[in-house]
């Protein structure tokens, strides 16, 4: 079977130097990052059309929708229409359904079929030797887990994911551990990846001195979205296009525990219940310049009303808690805290959005909200990856996506109520960086 460098060498189709060295790797799991344009789904392609070159092999391109499933697809088929002769092996029946499951057939019995993500249920079959999982991080990491790595387990399958970062979600923790083992050994199945769009000389062909490059580069700067850029552009984890509170800097945000201690008044409790979705409780403490501290939180599925008493036990003890607020939506779980000493009131639920500006504000000050350090690390991730709804036109619209979002609605309950009842309600909208960008004046959005 010919590698897949050995491939672009028979076809006299030739890598980048980007590309390069992944069409080159061994490994059995190959994790990628690149910038747009960089040339991800002409690799995935290459890649798996090398694979099919071995008799009887399954295979399948997966991604978040079956159109974007398509690309890599649509290679793989091109790759043996213009050389399947050459290559010893011809197309027997090759699906044209782009919005749709498709299925490409070989004559040496191989195959490769089209999955999305959007459709899980499809995602449980034999199992296969090969999966391209194109665009990875823009869907759960349970695709990847659940649904994806185990299909290649009995025909000890390999996998190449690529994508275009999505801000420091699942799949920057799965790359940097993936470049973890490869630089370490700890697993040597596992390879990671990385580029930015600058190194392919069919689009920028002077490199990171193209006119072009400098253009969108300067283009983006002035937009103040240079992080986008470096997203998009540059193979960078480094920002999320559409986070909620777009402020959010864990290096300014996130402080030793000692920092977070340093002038609190007082401790409270927040929590948002969930039984199929995780209970969330935080302790949130409020300084005498009225800023906010988050020290500790409970993040679990499943708790029963004595569990959660318990955990809550657990909290107040340590932290001396007396009173806090809990989801309004679940006032048994509010009430039964009372029989460990905490009274908890509704939380105040409110206006959404005024919450949001809310927070964003705090995240804007200097000290304004600290995280003490290992503490949270669920109220860091969803804060991370917490993001605006995209439209179907792919527009973000001023809706936050509701999911993976427990911690992050139990600090909006924490701040709101206790802005509320310290009579500090009004937001000053004009100094929230609101979706990646400066807000205008919003003052109908002040709360009266």
């Amino acid at each position: 079977m010919l590698t897949p460098l050995a491939l672009c060498r028979r076809i006299g189709e030739l890598p980048h130097d980007g590309q390069l060295p992944i069409l080159a790797d061994k490994h059995r799991f190959i994790a990628v990052v690149a910038g747009t344009r960089f040339g991800k789904s002409w690799v995935a392609g290459r890649w798996a059309t090398a694979k099919m070159l071995a008799p009887e092999t399954r295979g399948w391109c997966t991604s978040g929708t079956y159109d974007l499933a398509d690309k890599v697809y649509r290679e793989v088929v091109g790759i043996f229409r213009r050389h399947g002769k050459q290559l010893g092996v011809t197309i027997v029946k090759a699906s044209d359904t782009p919005l749709t499951q498709q299925t490409l057939r070989l004559s040496n019995g191989s195959w490769l079929a089209t999955k999305s993500a959007d459709h899980p249920d499809s995602l449980d079959a034999e199992g296969l030797d090969f999966i391209v999982d194109d665009e990875a991080a823009k869907h759960p990491a349970r695709i990847l887990y659940q649904h994806l790595i185990p299909r290649l387990t009995d025909r000890r399958g390999c996998l190449l994911a690529t994508t275009t970062a999505r801000g420091r979600n699942w799949y920057w923790k799965c790359w940097m551990d993936a470049e973890e083992c490869m630089r370490s050994g700890r697993d040597p199945e596992w390879a990671a990846y990385s580029g930015p769009s600058y190194v392919n000389p069919y689009v920028f062909p002077t490199g990171k001195q193209d006119p072009e490059w400098l253009r969108l580069r300067a283009q983006y700067t002035r937009a103040d979205l240079l992080p986008l850029f470096e997203q998009e552009y540059g193979g960078s984890f480094a920002h999320l296009q559409g986070r909620i509170w777009a402020a959010w800097d864990p290096r300014e945000h996130v402080r030793p525990l000692d920092n977070c201690r340093r002038g609190v008044r007082e401790w409270r409790l927040v929590a948002d219940w969930g039984l199929r979705n995780p209970t969330c409780m935080l302790i949130i403490g409020k300084t005498g310049d009225g800023d906010y501290r988050i020290v500790d939180e409970v993040y679990k599925t499943g708790l029963t009303i004595d569990q959660r008493k318990a955990e809550a036990a657990t909290l107040a003890a340590e932290w001396k808690i007396k009173q806090g607020w809990g989801d309004s939506e679940d006032p048994l779980s509010n009430e039964a805290l009372a029989d460990v000493g905490i009274t908890m009131r509704p939380a105040f639920k409110q206006d959404r959005d005024e919450g949001i500006l809310a927070v964003a504000q705090k995240f804007g000050q200097s000290g304004g909200i600290m995280i003490a350090s290992g503490a949270c690390p669920n109220l860091e991730r969803e804060i991370e990856n917490w993001c605006w709804r995209d439209s179907p036109t792919g527009r973000e619209i001023e809706e936050p996506v509701d999911k993976d979002n427990h911690s992050t609605d139990a600090l909006l309950y924490g701040v709101r109520s206790w802005d509320r009842l310290d009579g500090e309600g009004e937001v000053t909208p004009s100094r929230v960086v609101y979706g990646g960008q400066k807000m205008p004046d919003l003052s109908l959005f002040a709360i009266q």
